[in-house]
């Protein structure tokens, strides 16, 4: 129909990667985005099922978790799923559908959303990394170190400035150990 036209070109254009499913999960439809985004041509993906481009754990929960409550809910939200690239690699995905049912209620068509979140989340691995490094070399140092709030308080200091503390005469106000 006239219509259909349109929808085909607007799911093309969106700069999000889409695919559309029929009932069986086979890809009937992706967008260029997808097909950008994962390596693969149209060819290569018409008529596949979904979950083959997926490795076997994510496989599991697309089939155990995702679909059960997909097809009583008819619409999943932001699913973490790993998803295989044409050249072997694995992308973190955030998976998003919507179904279509036809006139009897029947599931007939399934759009599909997958936000490519794999650098974001290589980026939050290496700030935690980043952040225990620090944390280590914090609590390790032989120099006396705090963080304090801007009203004067505390809010973690290292063995060294405890010990440092210690050593001097706080209720004197004596910080710098020579009186000032």
């Amino acid at each position: 129909d006239q219509n259909g036209g349109v929808y085909e070109r607007l799911l093309s254009a969106l700069p999000v990667a889409l695919h559309c499913m029929d009932a069986s999960g086979r890809l009937i439809s992706a967008n260029q985005q997808w097909c950008d985004a994962f390596g693969y041509s149209l060819n290569d993906v018409l008529g596949r099922s979904f979950s083959e481009f997926l490795p076997t754990e994510s496989r599991s929960k697309l089939v155990t978790t995702i679909y059960p409550k997909y097809l009583t809910t008819s619409a999943c939200r932001a699913e973490e799923i790993l998803m295989i690239r044409k050249d072997g690699s694995l992308a973190t995905v955030l998976l998003s559908m919507t179904a279509y049912r036809g006139d009897k209620g029947r599931l007939d068509r399934s759009i599909c959303m997958l936000e490519d979140v794999t650098e974001k989340k290589i980026a939050a691995m290496a700030s935690s990394r980043s952040d225990q490094r620090f944390k280590a070399a914090f609590a390790a140092s032989v120099h006396a170190m705090a963080v304090i709030s801007p009203t004067g308080q505390i809010e973690f200091a290292n063995e060294a400035f405890k010990n440092f503390l210690e050593r001097r005469d706080v209720s004197r106000g004596d910080l710098h150990g020579d009186g000032r």
